[in-house]
């Protein structure tokens, strides 16, 4: 049973029914008669539903708000959510979780399960009673003949508890059932929890890292399994070109930024000048991860180059490598721009279980060229960071770098 006081709450949960009431309000209606509590957690749940729909889909708030489809018959459905821009529909249940520590009860999962396995059944007879998702049957069914259409069922709750391994292993039972091999990626499952959700409401999640960027790279390998990742060479012109339109977002993760002259970023830069051709074997290159990692269809069978978009790009190791770089083309004169190549990784976190840490092991353990202090890491522990985007919304600043 869920109690009021305080003490039993996290902080994390209290900035988030505001930020739910400021999407969502005149877009999600909230009920009238019955039990108001219970009336404002519905609306919650629902909110949720919306916000992972525009976070994870890119659906705007209207959008985001029509695909709710929570009441009789929703088989445990309380979203759906098709985004054209990678074909994906996206199959959400939120559960607004008041005391926001626990994950959501096991009979709930189980419902959620049974209705994706009943959509990807074609079993659309068990949703017809629902009146949203009678209007928006019709279209799914056309999503689900497509090939190319990729489905993602997510559990978005308000608590701290990580999803136990009895709710995970029905959706591996089911994603065994309808994929093709262990590396089809037609259907995932993943949870959203209050952490993430902090991360959401106080701006963690756009915090490092850009949008979006494209990168062609030359003579490509490419790793699906545990995660999906490619490696590679690069332009030095194209790295110089992502500095240009990004700045410093795209090293906003790295354990510090660019340290200007030192020795060793010196060294750096006068290869630049004097023998870019030769900069490939004379320095270690680049390490990123990206949320999303998508392969331009024209290039599958292209073993020379691959040309790829990196969704919430950021560059963890290699901060020094990217501004010697650029402040090589910055004294290079116009004529005579340097000409050669970097190696870059760059690992896909989509598959990830708990994608903030594993980013984090990747940006500790990383290769690095310059010292590192204690300070750097002290500075760089997510701890400081979550406790800051925490505090923000009440009014509380924390400086610890």
């Amino acid at each position: 049973m869920e109690r009021d006081l305080m003490v039993d709450r996290p902080v994390e949960i209290l900035a988030l029914p505001p930020k739910l009431h400021a999407l969502f309000d005149g877009h999600i209606t909230k009920k009238a008669n019955g039990d108001p509590e219970q009336n404002e957690r519905d609306f919650l749940s629902r909110a949720l539903s919306a916000f992972a729909a525009h976070k994870l889909g890119g659906a705007t708030i209207p959008e985001a708000a029509q695909a709710i489809v929570d009441g009789g018959g929703d088989g445990g459905i309380d979203g759906v959510y098709f985004s054209p821009a990678n074909n994906t529909l996206w199959l959400v249940q939120g559960k607004y979780i008041h005391a926001g520590l626990t994950e959501p009860d096991l009979g709930d999962v189980t419902k959620f399960k049974a209705g994706v396995e009943f959509l990807l059944d074609g079993k659309f007879d068990a949703f017809g009673a629902n009146p949203a998702w009678k209007k928006l049957l019709p279209n799914i069914a056309a999503y689900l003949k497509n090939p190319s259409t990729r489905v993602r069922a997510i559990l978005c709750y308000s608590g701290l508890a990580l999803i136990s391994e009895d709710r995970k292993r029905l959706f591996e039972a089911l994603r065994v059932k309808v994929s093709k091999d262990a590396e089809d990626d037609f259907f995932e499952f993943n949870s959203i929890n209050l952490t993430t959700l902090n991360d959401w409401v106080t701006g963690g999640g756009e915090a490092l890292g850009v949008e979006s960027v494209e990168l062609e790279i030359i003579r490509p390998g490419l790793l699906t399994q545990p995660h999906e990742t490619i490696y590679g060479l690069v332009s030095l012109a194209s790295l110089d070109g992502l500095h240009k339109t990004h700045g410093k977002r795209l090293v906003a993760a790295n354990l510090r930024g660019f340290k200007g002259r030192t020795e060793v970023n010196d060294d750096i830069q006068k290869t630049v000048n004097e023998e870019a051709n030769l900069f490939f074997y004379f320095n270690n290159g680049l390490t990123a991860y990206c949320d999303r990692l998508e392969l331009n269809n024209l290039d599958r069978a292209n073993a020379e180059r691959k040309r790829i978009t990196a969704k919430g790009f950021a560059i963890i190791n290699g901060a020094q490598t990217l501004g010697s770089i650029v402040k090589g083309f910055e004294s290079a004169k116009a004529d005579a721009k340097p000409v050669g190549y970097a190696f870059i990784k760059i690992i896909s976190l989509e598959k990830c279980e708990d994608d903030r840490a594993f980013a984090d092991r990747i940006s500790r353990t990383a290769n690095f060229q310059n010292y590192l202090g204690l300070k750097d890491f002290a500075a760089a522990y997510e701890f400081h960071e979550q406790v800051a985007r925490t505090l923000r919304p009440h009014g509380i600043g924390y400086h610890y770098k």
